[in-house]
C-alpha cells in the first residue's frame, strides 16, 4: 500500500513538475510517462525470471530496498536542488519500475499466507492500496509549491521508506505458514 501511495504521489504531481516547472511539452511528458510505464515492464520481467531462483518474499524485500533507495535518492537530489530533470527521471524510473513487482510479490505472499481467505484478503489489500493512494495524493497536493518537485520527491521517499520498514516489521513467511495451518 505504501508503494502504491508513492506511485499516486508521482501520478498526482509529475505533470505539473515536468510541464510547468521543467518546461516539457505535453507530448514530451507523455513520452516520459510512457518511459516510466516501460520501467514497470522491465522490472516485472526481471521479477518473473528471478522467481525461478528466489522466493516471492525474497524478491519483495529486494524490490522494497530498491524502492527505498530510489526514494532516498529522490529526496537527496531535491535537497541538493539539482536543476536538471535527468536526475529526477532516473530516480522516478527506478521507483515507479519496482511498484508493479512489489504489488505482485505482496499479493503472492498474502495469498500464500491466507489461502482460505483469498478473496477477502485480496479485496482488502487492493482497497488499502487505493486508500493509501488517496492519502498520498492528497498529501502531495497540500505540500505542492510552485510546481517544484520537492513535495513529490518527499512523499515518494516517505512512502518508499514506510514500504520497506513495514515489510521488515512483519514476520517471515515460514512463521506465517506454520501459524496459519
Amino acid at each position: 500500500s505504501f508503494s502504491f501511495g508513492g506511485m499516486f504521489a508521482y501520478i498526482t504531481a509529475s505533470s505539473f513538475v515536468f510541464i510547468q516547472y521543467y518546461g516539457f511539452s505535453p507530448t514530451q511528458y507523455g513520452y516520459l510517462f510512457a518511459f516510466n510505464l516501460f520501467s514497470i515492464l522491465v522490472f516485472t520481467s526481471i521479477n518473473t525470471r528471478a522467481l525461478k531462483y528466489c522466493s516471492a518474499l525474497q524478491l519483495l524485500k529486494i524490490m522494497a530496498c530498491i524502492s527505498c533507495i530510489s526514494g532516498l535518492y529522490l529526496a537527496y537530489i531535491t535537497y541538493l536542488n539539482l536543476q536538471s530533470s535527468v536526475w529526477l527521471i532516473i530516480g522516478l524510473a527506478c521507483f515507479v519500475g519496482v511498484t508493479g513487482s512489489i504489488g505482485a510479490n505482496s499479493m503472492a505472499n498474502l495469498l500464500r499466507i491466507l489461502p482460505k481467505q483469498a478473496g477477502t484478503a485480496s479485496g482488502l489489500s487492493v482497497s488499502m492500496q487505493f486508500a493509501m493512494g488517496a492519502v498520498m495524493s492528497y498529501t502531495v497536493s497540500l505540500l505542492f509549491n510552485n510546481n517544484h518537485p520537492a513535495a513529490m520527491s518527499i512523499i515518494i521517499c516517505v512512502s518508499a521508506c514506510l514500504c520497506l520498514f513495514s515489510l521488515l516489521l512483519t514476520k517471515g513467511s515460514k512463521e506465517y505458514i506454520v501459524s496459519s495451518n
